[in-house]
């Protein structure tokens, strides 16, 4: 029970509707129609726009877009780079390459300043998926120390007694399904056990738990956070635009700390919020959790719950 089957973020985006087809086209034309006026390709208008525009992230996201769907092969290439497929670029490549593409009739200083800027903040995101994503592979190890540590201190922030041993009953208080909360983290591995650790350190989160108990309303507090950590991963994996912009927003980073950090905390607030959207009522309810967990992905990809990115 602490996992469940889930739907991949790429499985409900396999067919494009007619409208979202016509859109494209649509900007398609408006794209030809505007180099021909203005003698400047999109990026170009982009980067011009770039100093004054009030939600810079949100031009930052429109460029690696326009990168993405370029026709040319290396600029395509550099919007993969920029969200983390290891290619053998670098932000000076990746600047020269689109100064040398969008706009060499008419380099400054300044656009490259800001192409410059541009290319460290969205590269955040790149750098943030990968390490995201090395930290869930990492498997539980019931012989790292740092681990078992981690755990322990799981237990001993959240706990009302003493643990009797590492192998106990005990462990089903915090909503792990067995003895042994090592058999429960599987796919998420030492992604889920540090996000964890990190919720367990919240003072409210010991109320939470006094919460999850409740004989009729209460809840498998480390089953719903196994969950909530594999629903963050496939959005992640499927580059959720309103998370690439959260990260454009960051000054640009390179500690793994950081970009875990900033994981813990958007899976705190996401932990906390789907158990408000989990109505509750009676144990039965815990039988519909895949739907409601469906439901909820459905919301943050429509553009819900906008105050977390």
């Amino acid at each position: 029970m602490a996992e469940f089957d889930t739907v991949s973020i790429s499985g409900l985006n396999q067919k494009q509707s007619p409208k979202s087809i016509l859109q494209m086209c649509l900007n398609s034309i408006i794209k030809v129609v505007l180099r021909v006026f203005t003698n400047k390709s999109e990026i170009h208008r982009l980067l011009v726009k770039y100093e004054t525009d009030p939600n810079p992230a949100l031009l930052i996201s429109k460029i690696v877009k326009s990168l993405s769907s370029s026709k040319n092969k290396s600029l395509r290439e550099i919007a993969q780079f920029l969200h983390g497929r290891p290619l053998d670029l670098t932000i000076e490549k990746c600047s020269d390459k689109i100064s040398g593409e969008k706009f060499h009739h008419s380099k400054n200083d300044i656009l490259l300043k800001n192409l410059e800027n541009i290319l460290l903040h969205s590269s955040n995101y790149g750098f943030f998926k990968n390490t995201v994503l090395t930290k869930q592979i990492e498997r539980f190890c019931s012989y790292d120390d740092n681990h078992e540590q981690a755990l322990r201190e799981i237990w001993e922030n959240l706990s009302i007694e003493p643990l009797t041993g590492r192998i106990s009953k005990q462990w089903s208080y915090l909503g792990f399904q067995g003895t042994d909360p090592a058999t429960d983290f599987r796919g998420m591995g030492a992604l889920a056990l540090y996000s964890m650790h990190h919720m367990s350190k919240k003072p409210e989160t010991k109320n939470l738990l006094m919460k999850s108990q409740h004989p009729k309303t209460g809840f498998p507090w480390a089953m719903i956070c196994i969950n909530i950590t594999s629903l963050l991963i496939e959005l992640v994996k499927g580059d959720f635009e309103k998370l690439c912009i959260k990260l454009y927003r960051k000054n640009p980073f390179c500690e793994e700390e950081e970009a875990l950090e900033i994981f813990y905390d958007l899976f705190v607030d996401i932990v906390e919020d789907f158990l408000r959207f989990f109505t509750i009522e009676d144990q039965s309810d815990l039988l519909q959790f895949s739907k409601y967990r469906s439901d909820y992905k459905s919301i943050l990809l429509n553009n819900g719950r906008p105050h977390f990115f």
